[in-house]
């Protein structure tokens, strides 16, 4: 019974920092909101924890701002498609998503990206309705 004991008191610290480390997006973008901006990537991260594409984007204005569009996990995006050499440097692609809560941020919560090709990739670990009803008919 001690072995089980020590078990469980070593295990439960372990549990509990793993399961803090995930996190809903609606802490630092607005979810109920959808903007689109366009842009040229200057890098590209599909590593963890969340796959990251950085560009340049030309603002009203005229003056060109850095953002950072965040995306799902690695582990998930590469499952549905996405590949390490997806986006590069200098392609202009266009993102779909969610502004970020504070607004001297520069940075997006990335639902969807248009690569230079035309083609389109969800950006996000769980997909929406239209993604799924998608992934349904190819499977039949």
């Amino acid at each position: 019974m001690n072995v089980i004991r020590m078990l469980l008191l070593t295990a439960l610290p372990l549990v509990t920092v793993v399961a803090s480390g995930h996190h809903s997006p609606a802490v630092l973008y607005h979810v109920d909101q959808e903007v689109t901006v366009e842009g040229v990537v200057t890098g590209f991260n599909p590593g963890n924890p969340h796959l990251r594409v950085f560009l340049t984007i030309a603002e009203p204005d005229g003056s060109e701002n850095e953002w950072m569009a965040e995306g799902g996990s690695r582990v998930v995006l590469m499952r549905n498609g996405w590949s390490e050499d997806q986006v590069s440097p200098g392609d202009r692609v266009t993102i779909r998503g969610n502004p970020s809560r504070d607004v001297s941020r520069r940075i997006i919560h990335m639902l969807q990206i248009t690569l230079p090709d035309g083609s389109t990739l969800f950006a996000e670990d769980v997909p929406d309705n239209s993604y799924l009803e998608e992934m349904r008919r190819r499977r039949r």
